[in-house]
């Protein structure tokens, strides 16, 4: 199939997005935890099954993004902010629950080190602008999209009058 169709199916195109952007995450959180230390054994079972979360709250998102499209821009301002402030902190619970659960020697060096707290703190911090971001580039590709789809609009409709005029002659 031809590469230029598969780009102008949104839904194609949403999905690949997707799975890429939080492929790209997951890969780049492993590094990081990497560079800082040695991650705990099955961590490689841990990072899909985030990432796969953060996905699904993404879609979330973007259920409520589709639904406030047409609200007057402060409100929409407030529903991003909000709306990647809440999937934030939900992600940040569940990663916290399923991390103490496949990890609990992890979590007793966190108690006993007093982290626990912080790192939670730090990782709502960190999910807020992971979804944040995700946010935004949801709304430019969807509004790159939207401008283009009215530049071909409005090249079609010079090229349909160029035609009349032609027939005209």
């Amino acid at each position: 199939m031809n590469t230029q169709i598969l780009l102008r199916d949104k839904r194609y195109l949403f999905w690949t997005l997707q799975f890429a952007g939080w492929s790209g995450w997951a890969m780049s959180f492993y590094l990081g935890v990497i560079v800082w230390g040695q991650p705990p054994e099955n961590y490689l079972w841990y990072l899909p099954m985030i990432a796969t979360i953060g996905m699904l709250l993404s879609l979330v998102l973007r259920s409520l993004y589709r639904y406030m499209w047409d609200m007057e821009l402060p409100r929409r301002i407030v529903a991003i902010v909000a709306g990647s402030y809440g999937a934030g902190l939900v992600w940040m619970a569940i990663r916290g629950t399923i991390f103490h659960a496949m990890f609990p020697d992890e979590r007793k060096i966190m108690e006993k080190e007093g982290m626990e707290l912080l790192s939670y703190f730090d990782g709502a911090v960190s999910a807020f602008w992971v979804m944040l971001v995700w946010s935004a580039l949801y709304f430019g590709i969807k509004n790159y999209m939207l401008a283009q789809e009215a530049k071909e609009r409005g090249l079609k409709a010079v090229s349909m009058a160029h035609e009349a005029q032609l027939k005209m002659l």
